[in-house]
């Protein structure tokens, strides 16, 4: 790629495979014979990459034949060539820049020995160079054009963006320009204005497959921005903007997961719990894998009663991550909800391996075992579960009821007032009281 003075710039493709040597294979027929000098020898041996004279020779006096078997360069050939062109350009530069120090603000001079930089391959020295010519002629497009690609080539995507834009502004018709500027803008995740600058660039053949690429980029851009403005209404509380935002992020992309998650905790906010439950299986079928995400579908499950499918939920999150106690405590709750009080005691046994001071799972494991009949185990967890909550009515209600299934009316009759003592209005203490005097009495 050299900078041409034309206000565009010249593409060098060079596709050269080695399929095999490019001599001929047999003779041909006999042609008319044409004048050849050596000259023509030369331009024909350098425009096809021979690098023989003899066989470019050959070829220049057998059209047809070589319209039948053209010739394939060989990595001789490449090498001689491109050895030959490192050899020009190395001259080319050594005369330039002796001409840019008598004449530094030559801009033929500045502009052709940063052509030559760009040939070397050297992007930074040509850029430099076009800096210097675009400080002596600040109008020409091309210039800022080149040294716009050397600050993009660097990361340096600011003042790339800016060199682009001047060179848009100067010659807006050069597709060139305005891909170059699509590209910058893409790579700063400003794909709005990326969008734009491509369909300026409509028509050049890399900007429309490019524009392809980055056309999912766009969309995607756009559905997570929508989807982090719903998280920001969500919270605020603004769970009806925050509903909006979420349908808007999913409108754009249905494949992405936090918006279905994040819709369906609003809806549950709302109180809408079978609302929540379809964006959360919806979540569930994209990424099947996530524990959280599974997590929360179980959780609504278990919000609308559904607790045989909050159970399967539960379950799957605990082969993915057995380390969530979290869900060993609501896998407990569901199973209790439905009379598996057997299955519930693992569970929240579990749960008390990693925080034995937690008073629901003591409370919840006392009930299990009072259930399945182990008395010793309730009143052991009951004791536990006192211990950690002194102001808790329930939790000498509990303890009482466990003394009651081994008759141990009297501390049971204590545990009742206590709890009558913290609430006055615990109508299940006091009953469960005055049936125990009852029963002393007769």
């Amino acid at each position: 790629m050299q900078p041409a003075r034309n206000g565009s710039l010249i593409y060098i493709f060079l596709t050269l495979t080695a399929f095999g040597c490019g001599l001929y294979s047999s003779q041909p027929s006999p042609e008319p014979e044409r004048i050849i000098t050596p000259q023509m020898v030369e331009e024909y041996a350098r425009m096809y990459q021979i690098s023989d004279l003899n066989t470019a020779e050959f070829y220049l006096k057998h059209p047809d034949y070589a319209k039948e078997h053209p010739y394939i360069p060989t990595p001789k050939d490449i090498d001689f060539y491109e050895k030959e062109f490192q050899e020009k350009v190395i001259k080319e530069r050594r005369i330039l820049e002796k001409a840019a120090r008598y004449k530094p603000n030559d801009l033929d001079t500045n502009w052709n020995l940063a052509a030559v930089y760009w040939d070397m391959g050297d992007i930074e020295k040509a850029a430099a160079q076009m800096k210097k010519y675009t400080d002596l002629d600040p109008d020409n497009a091309e210039a800022h054009n080149i040294v716009g690609i050397d600050y993009y080539v660097k990361g340096i995507y600011d003042a790339a963006l800016d060199e682009f834009r001047q060179a848009v502004k100067l010659n807006p018709d050069e597709k060139q320009y305005s891909y170059n500027e699509a590209l910058v803008l893409a790579r700063l995740d400003r794909y709005e204005e990326a969008e734009d600058a491509f369909d300026r660039a409509a028509g050049l053949e890399e900007a429309e497959y490019v524009r392809e690429v980055y056309a999912e980029q766009i969309k995607v851009n756009r559905a997570k921005k929508l989807h982090n403005q719903g998280c920001t209404a969500m919270e605020t509380l603004n769970l009806t903007r925050a509903i909006e935002l979420f349908q808007a992020a999913l409108k754009l992309k249905p494949d992405m997961v936090e918006p279905h998650v994040n819709l369906g905790f609003c809806y549950g906010k709302q109180g809408d719990i079978q609302k929540q439950i379809y964006p959360l299986e919806e979540a569930v079928k994209l990424k099947p894998d996530l524990p959280n995400v599974r997590h929360s579908l179980g959780l609504a499950y278990y919000d609308a009663r559904m607790y045989h499918r909050a159970i399967g939920e539960f379950e799957r999150v605990n082969k993915l991550d057995p380390s969530s106690i979290d869900v060993h405590f609501k896998l407990g709750m569901a199973l209790c909800k439905i009379g598996r009080y057997a299955n519930a005691i693992p569970e929240f046994r579990k749960c008390l391996e990693v925080s034995s001071d937690w008073y629901e799972a003591h409370t919840n494991l006392g009930t299990c075992y009072l259930k399945t009949g182990n008395v010793d185990g309730a009143i052991e967890n009951f004791k536990e579960a006192v211990r950690l909550r002194p102001d808790s009515a329930e939790a000498y209600y509990n303890l009482g009821e466990a003394y009651v299934r081994v008759e141990r009316f009297d501390e049971a009759l204590a545990l009742f007032r206590k709890a009558l003592n913290i609430n006055p209005g615990y109508e299940q203490a006091r009953v469960r009281m005055q049936e125990i005097e009852a029963y002393q009495s007769e």
